[in-house]
């Protein structure tokens, strides 16, 4: 009833606007790349020492993880003051019969990167860009403490995931103690099997 009458719809609306604190996004610059260049890597660089744990994200990689031929990623590169502040990988897909979306068209926030300090500019930034294009919800799955405080602040509602962390037993031994460096570890959609069936 609350979906038919669009009271879920206004509940939802109203609990997002509740949680928001919309940053100023006025002196910041978004473009769509075809690719990414030297400045993932003067980015990764400057930024990657201030998390715990991740998975390398510079140019090399970037390029193999989400291909330029590959059309069904959009790439945002944001900058502020002439400097690329961070960057983010969209989907915006059409679903069809899908078991958890039916027939929803899905904006994906499939991975984010930037200075942790930076977090929810590029969270608002994404979130926009997909909110332009049309689409009827968008989805994330984030570890990192500071980036899911980010997601909660610009509106996202937490959901359940059956993604697990597991490591081995040299690398479980570096994280120690592990209750506060999962805290720190920046893990997306875009690691491990990737952004499948999205």
């Amino acid at each position: 009833m609350a979906a038919l009458t669009g009271v879920a719809a206004v509940g939802v609306g109203a609990l997002q606007m509740i949680r928001s604190k919309q940053v100023s996004r006025a002196d910041a610059h978004v473009s769509v790349v075809h690719e990414f260049g030297s400045w993932a890597d003067d980015l990764w660089a400057r930024v990657c020492d201030r998390y715990a744990l991740l998975a390398r994200r510079d140019t090399s990689v970037l390029n193999i993880r989400y291909p330029k031929q590959d059309t069904r990623f959009v790439r945002l590169k944001l900058e502020r003051a002439g400097s690329v502040v961070g960057w983010a990988i969209l989907l915006d897909t059409q679903m069809h019969a899908h078991k958890h979306f039916g027939d929803l068209r899905v904006g994906t926030i499939v991975d984010v990167f930037g200075d942790p300090a930076d977090a929810r500019l590029i969270v608002q930034t994404a979130a926009a860009a997909l909110q332009d294009r049309g689409v009827d919800l968008i989805v994330s799955n984030q570890s990192h403490t500071v980036w899911c405080d980010a997601f909660r602040s610009s509106g996202f509602l937490e959901g359940p995931s059956n993604r697990i962390f597991a490591a081995s037993p040299k690398l479980a031994e570096s994280l120690q103690p592990f209750q506060e460096s999962k805290t720190a570890m920046h893990l997306t959609r875009g690691d491990a099997a990737g952004p499948i069936h999205l």
